[in-house]
């Protein structure tokens, strides 16, 4: 009978301290587990945070950029305005001279009008170099718009 005490014991004492090993397994892991969700956690909102910081940042570019865009088109059409008020202005100095004036000899209205001809060959291809730098530009503009990230 003293054997099935010893026995008896020994079970309940190794029943005890595997259950007792079995809690402290658990409190451990527990608390790993635990560490691992607030790291987790920590990084889901550094992330957030990151990601609305650089939303921000592409909203604020865009706006600035739709900003200067308008203001490149005010001046656009300044310029172009004043080019077609500069235009105006050569035409109707041509017109005057190919007139004359009373009692000038036709030989000085051809000459006038030839010399305001050649002002308005200069001025247009002026204007086309203007044309084609502002083609370039536009082309930059595509090339930078193409490659911006989506």
């Amino acid at each position: 009978m003293i054997w099935t005490h010893f026995a008896a014991v020994g079970i309940v004492a190794g029943a005890l301290g595997f259950v007792g090993g079995w809690q402290v397994q658990g409190w451990r892991l527990g608390e790993q587990i635990a560490a691992i969700k607030s790291q987790q956690a920590e990084a889901v909102n550094t992330a957030t945070r990151e990601a609305r910081a650089t939303e921000s940042r592409r909203f604020k570019e865009a706006q600035d950029a739709q900003a200067a865009a308008q203001a490149r088109a005010i001046s656009a059409r300044r310029d172009a305005d004043a080019a077609r008020a500069a235009a105006g202005s050569l035409r109707d100095a041509l017109h005057t001279a190919s007139n004359g004036m009373p009692g000038e000899p036709a030989s000085a209205c051809h000459e006038r009008a030839h010399a305001i001809g050649e002002l308005f060959a200069q001025c247009g291809a002026a204007y086309q170099s203007m044309a084609e730098v502002a083609d370039r530009l536009d082309s930059d503009r595509r090339t930078l718009i193409e490659a911006w990230p989506k």
